[in-house]
Parts: structure tokens; sequence; C-alpha cells
């Protein structure tokens, strides 16, 4: 399709330019009826597909009433030793979080050496979390785990999203790296203030990307060596892809109800770099637009992550599943 300045737009520019973009997009996302594993690694045996959303789509970002759950406080897998089984174990002895296993007897069939190794380290993990030391969970916690510090740390959170001149990490460049806090959106420019982000991020504790792990961060660790990038990372390409949900970030904010506005409606990565050589060529109108595009994939990922987290929570913990029609309408 044709966008604006002209340029031919989305998957008819002949270019492919989400690598993890499925070629065909289900409206529902339907998990093997076979036994499945959820993103805790615990085996569950799971017979159902994932409903369809009720009512249109919505304009910008869902909003929902959060829980108070705190799901890094009923986490033992970073402890040396104990795996998902022995940390469902523990749960389904009514061992929820770290303050109920200080309070109980040592669980049955646990040896007394682990018992007290769990204690000793839930001791370190409580100071670690008072003082706010995100570092401690991000190197304790496998990466597949660190949306369960979602709630911990997301007072000192970066959603974080960049739009470079291609694909390639050795060839191309960043050119826009949007960044937003929860109250406050920032946008650094190649050529403009790119040179500011590293202290923009000095205080992120908590960092939240979509596909950040593969292209992100790699291309930040390139052009930043200097950087520290040593935030727990939720990259949320894959605790959406253990929801069931299939896509690439457009994709998903379309099953999940989530509208672009009308003027990025339909752009892809691929529109970002020709808008990005508009730009260059004198075209001041094709920057206010890509900035508008990238700082609408930065804000998107608040809403997917709070989905992500209340969903994974609930398979964790309860086998159930938190489905996006079920957050309520935005007011």
């Amino acid at each position: 399709m044709m966008g604006r300045f002209g340029l031919t737009t989305g998957r008819s520019a002949g270019v492919d330019t989400e690598p993890w973009a499925v070629s065909i997009r289900p409206s529902r996302a339907s998990p093997s009826r076979s036994r499945i594993s959820n993103t805790c690694g615990h085996e569950t045996a799971a017979n159902k597909a994932f409903p369809r959303l009720r009512g249109p789509p919505r304009k910008g970002f869902l909003r929902r009433a959060v829980s108070i759950a705190r799901m890094l406080r009923e986490t033992f897998v970073h402890v040396p030793g104990v795996g998902y089984r022995t940390e469902e174990r523990l749960w389904r002895m009514g061992i929820r979080t770290w303050d109920d296993f200080s309070a109980a007897r040592r669980p049955r069939r646990l040896s007394l050496k682990l018992g007290h190794r769990i204690e000793d380290e839930l001791t370190r993990s409580s100071e670690a979390l008072r003082r706010g030391r995100h570092r401690y969970f991000a190197r304790g916690l496998w990466p597949r785990d660190h949306w369960r510090a979602w709630r911990e740390f997301r007072h000192a959170i970066a959603f974080l999203d960049i739009e470079t001149t291609g694909l390639s990490i050795g060839r191309d460049a960043i050119t826009v790296v949007g960044v937003y806090d929860g109250a406050r959106k920032r946008s650094f420019v190649q050529g403009d203030n790119l040179e500011d982000l590293p202290a923009a991020m000095a205080r992120a504790k908590l960092l939240v990307t979509f596909n950040g792990s593969r292209f992100d961060v790699p291309f930040l660790r390139k052009a930043f060596p200097r950087m520290a990038l040593d935030q727990i990372h939720l990259d949320l390409l894959h605790p959406l892809r253990r929801l069931g949900f299939v896509g690439g970030l457009k994709a998903i904010e379309t099953q999940v109800g989530i509208l672009r506005s009308e003027e990025t409606s339909g752009l892809a990565g691929f529109d970002a770099v020709r808008l990005w050589h508009a730009y260059d060529a004198g075209d001041d109108d094709a920057l206010d637009l890509l900035l508008e595009y990238n700082m609408e994939d930065v804000v998107n990922l608040e809403p997917l992550a709070e989905l992500a987290y209340e969903g994974l929570r609930s398979l964790c913990l309860d086998g159930g599943f938190v489905t996006a029609d079920r957050l309520p309408r935005p007011r």
C-alpha cells in the first residue's frame, strides 16, 4: 500500500523487516491439545483454546486495575538447586511466598541441606529486593523468568524500541530510540541527541522490549559499548509466544485490540528505514512521522507487559489463563 510521502508500506514494499513475524496470523491462538509446558517450566495438561476478543478494537493502549500480587516473592527457582518441579511442589504444599518458607517447617522430601540453602538464599533475596538491587535478580534468574520481577521493579522501568537503517548489526546504525518510563516519553535521534541515551537509561532497573534480546540490545551494545545494559530484561516476544500470541508486535496489538493512529496505521519496520532516508534528504515531516511511529511501538509495550505478567502468573500459580478479553475497556 502507499503511505505518506509516496512510500510503499508494509509487505508490499517487498521486504520482510520483522524476522520473527509469521506469514499467517490467525485471529485466535490455539495451543496444542497435547501436554504443553508453561513459562515456569512446569508441564501442564492443556485442552483449551484462547477465546476471541470481545468488542471492537480500542485506540491507544489498554489500562487495567493491577493486582497487588508480587510474583518475584513467589519465586524459588533462582535458588541454586531449585528447579521448576521443586518450586511447584513448594507451591502445592502451601509455601507460596518467601515469607511462607521462613514461617514453615522444612517441607517433607526436601533435604536438610537444600532447606538451609533455600533459607539462606531467600534472606539474601529479601535484602537485595529491599535495597532495589536489580542486578542480583538479573543474574540470578534465567532470562525466561525475568518477567517475574515486573511488579517489583516497574517503578524504575524503561520501555524501549529502536529504529535502524537496516537489520544488520555489523553494517547498519541506530537512527531513533524511543524510551518511556510510564510517565515521560523521550525520543533520541541520530545527529541530534542520541548521545544522551546512556544518561537517560542510567536509572532504569527493568528494561522492556519486543525482540530486544536479538535486535535492540545488540545494536545498543555496538553503538554504546560503555553503556550499562545490566537491567532485568523483559523481552515480550517470548512470554507472549508462551501465552499463545503469534506474529510480530503489530499483529499481537491487533489480537488484543490496540489500534494505531491513522497516521501510523499500516506502517512497518522497513517504512521506518524509508522515513529516515526521506528525513535525511530534507523532509522534516518524515522525521515527525517516524518519531510518532516509534513512540507507539514503545508505549504499546506497557499493556502487553501487564497482560504477559498476569497471564504467566496465572499459568504458574493457578493453571488458568488471563486472556485479553478480560481486560476492562479504557476510560
